[in-house]
């Protein structure tokens, strides 16, 4: 799905979205907060080179709550994230030592 363009989704009516490597747009600055419902979860991995999602995951609290979320969890990749084939912009998928590298974090959608 486009994440700048997600019109078909009802406003409010995610419990969870999952955001696997976003690279091109900012997941806080999508059309995505806007079909979580409150207390739903957004769940992003990414790596260290990924400047879309490095900057997510640096940012405070403060920072996380401007875009209405706040902080649940963050750190390395867990299983649960690590699913299908994630691949570069060029189109190859990550090698072992990429992945073993990715982290996550999960934010919580405030009320």
């Amino acid at each position: 799905m486009d994440a700048n363009n997600l019109s078909r989704i009802r406003t409010g009516s995610q419990a969870e979205v999952i955001c696997q490597n976003p690279f091109g747009y900012s997941p806080l600055e999508s059309d995505i907060p806007r079909v979580i419902k409150p207390g739903g979860l957004l769940k992003i991995v990414g790596g260290e080179k990924n400047p879309y999602f490095k900057k997510i995951y640096k940012m405070n609290d403060d920072e996380l709550s401007k875009f209405g979320f706040e902080l649940v969890s963050k750190g390395k990749a867990s299983d649960e994230l690590m699913f299908g084939i994630q691949k570069t912009t060029d189109g190859k998928a990550f090698g072992e030592n990429v992945l073993s590298k990715q982290q996550e974090i999960i934010l919580r959608r405030l009320e």
